[in-house]
């Protein structure tokens, strides 16, 4: 994983990353020119603001700082999750969710890979209340059919803001504070050769959404190696301000 992400930075200098300090980012490439005048001795090691050890070769968080980032995206954010395996991904989407649940906004999980009820059952083992929850309405769990496709073929990206939107004004109605949102849905796309409409849909919504809705969009990193392509990680990467792998957090600069 560390070194995927590695290749990831280096073919993406626009990005930034999140020090374990806080979350101060700065430009990947930026850190690197710095990196390399303090080691010339045209800038003194005081005026790094952060460890060496983060540098383009050693840009790595503990997992505990990467859940506490997830937690504190902020409503209008745009996040992607790259994972490996089941248990990252749900570690990730479902303490993102839990920790909007717990700061009064709505929770909405829609499944693409686990089928609802596996979703549910898993979410409980984790400490989530499902059935309060869900009967209170602050936690929603969808399934990408008819969410984002009808019969294989994919809806219009306006109609899938337009069931965003809804969800967020009842929402706000019911006094809430927004809707905290996590999509499985990319092993969909990708398996019924759809990326061109995925990444159109990714686009259309833009690296901040202009709305009371944060939303993390969950990528198999395995799945998206088979495609291939030069400029798939580019496509996924500029549709999304906020990058993120269960051991690091990057942000576009």
């Amino acid at each position: 994983m560390e070194k995927k992400i590695r290749e990831i930075i280096s073919a993406c200098p626009e990005l930034g990353y999140a020090s374990t300090n806080g979350f101060v980012h700065a430009s990947v490439r930026q850190r690197v020119d710095q990196i390399k005048r303090m080691q010339a001795g045209l800038e003194a090691p005081s005026l790094l603001r952060h460890p060496l050890s983060h540098t383009l070769e050693n840009i790595v968080l503990q997992r505990g700082h990467v859940l506490n980032y997830l937690q504190s995206l902020a409503m209008g954010d745009h996040a992607v999750l790259f994972y490996e395996t089941l248990d990252e991904k749900q570690r990730c989407l479902f303490t993102f969710l839990k920790g909007g649940l717990e700061r009064g906004e709505v929770a909405v999980y829609v499944a693409g890979e686990e089928p609802p009820e596996q979703v549910r059952r898993d979410m409980k083992q984790f400490g989530i209340e499902v059935e309060k929850r869900e009967g209170e309405g602050s936690l929603k769990i969808y399934n990408y059919d008819p969410w984002y496709m009808k019969g294989g073929s994919v809806n219009p990206p306006s109609e899938i803001i337009k069931n965003w939107m809804k969800l967020v004004e009842e929402a706000r109605a019911k006094g809430k504070k927004g809707i905290r949102a996590a999509s499985e849905v990319s092993l969909q796309f990708i398996r019924r050769n759809k990326t061109r409409e995925l990444f159109e849909y990714e686009a259309s919504l833009g690296r901040r959404l202009q709305t009371s809705l944060v939303a993390v969009c969950a990528y198999p990193l395995k799945e998206v190696e088979k495609l291939k392509s030069e400029t798939v990680y580019s496509n996924i990467i500029a549709a999304h301000g906020h990058n993120i792998f269960p051991t690091v957090a990057l942000k576009l600069a």
